[in-house]
């Protein structure tokens, strides 16, 4: 019995020196810069949006995606929250939203990116645009 007391305090002493579990970060301003089909600059980060997919400028039909995107977000400002994780481009994974609309969808309804069916769960793919999915090859950390 004392082997199982000292067992047990051992694990309630781990338990405790554990780190707290962080706070989601928040981010609120206007968007300075809109770098791909589902990326762009706002409050000091380069952020990825969650979910979904477009081809990087200077790849076929990037800089289309890219200006879609910037035509929906001239002179607005986004609400971010990030995921803690970063993506291929070394930008900030967040889940935004422009008013109360998830900046995804409308990313994705805009025909500037594509469903990310892996990151997602299927969530924009009936709001992908024929000519986008036509033109544009998903990537296999996508499928």
């Amino acid at each position: 019995m004392h082997k199982s007391l000292i067992a047990l305090g051992a694990m309630i002493m781990a338990l405790t020196a554990l780190p707290a579990a962080s706070q989601p970060v928040y981010l609120e301003g206007g968007v300075l810069r809109v770098t791909s089909g589902d990326s762009l600059q706002a409050a000091g980060f380069d952020i990825q949006l969650a979910g979904i997919y477009a081809p990087e400028p200077g790849v076929l039909y990037g800089h289309t995606a890219q200006t879609k995107l910037a035509a929906v977000l001239a002179g607005e400002s986004v609400r971010c929250s990030l995921t803690g994780q970063t993506g291929a481009q070394g930008r900030e994974i967040a889940h935004c939203t422009l008013g109360d609309q998830d900046l995804s969808a409308v990313a994705v309804k805009a025909g500037a990116a594509l469903d990310c069916t892996a990151q997602s769960g299927g969530a924009y793919k009936a709001m992908e645009q024929q000519s986008m999915r036509d033109r544009v090859p998903l990537p296999a950390h996508c499928r």
